[in-house]
């Protein structure tokens, strides 16, 4: 059995390395990136791509969830090191 390289045609717009804060809605762009990726079920037929932005944190989140039971199956980052990061804030003074 061989496998090839999947190969996708969306094109991805360049972005800073890392983002300083988001807004707290997603961009225009992230809505049809992952609208896009979502109708081509590249994930498979069952399940979504969530885009979501941390309202403490001000950071990204993306989920991938079961479109019937809405149960999410994986997460980045995950939760525990979104509770880290929210958990460093804190005792460094509230600052991001």
């Amino acid at each position: 059995m061989q496998i090839e390289p999947l190969r996708l045609n969306v094109e991805v717009s360049s972005a800073p390395a890392v983002t300083p804060a988001l807004q707290e809605r997603p961009s225009p762009e992230v809505i049809a990136a992952v609208q896009a990726i979502n109708k081509s079920e590249l994930l498979g037929a069952r399940t979504e791509l969530t885009f979501a932005v941390d309202r403490e944190l001000k950071r990204p989140i993306l989920r991938i969830v079961d479109r019937e039971s809405g149960e999410v199956l994986q997460q980045y980052p995950p939760e525990y090191a979104l509770e880290l990061a929210k958990e460093l804030v804190k005792q460094r003074g509230g600052g991001l």
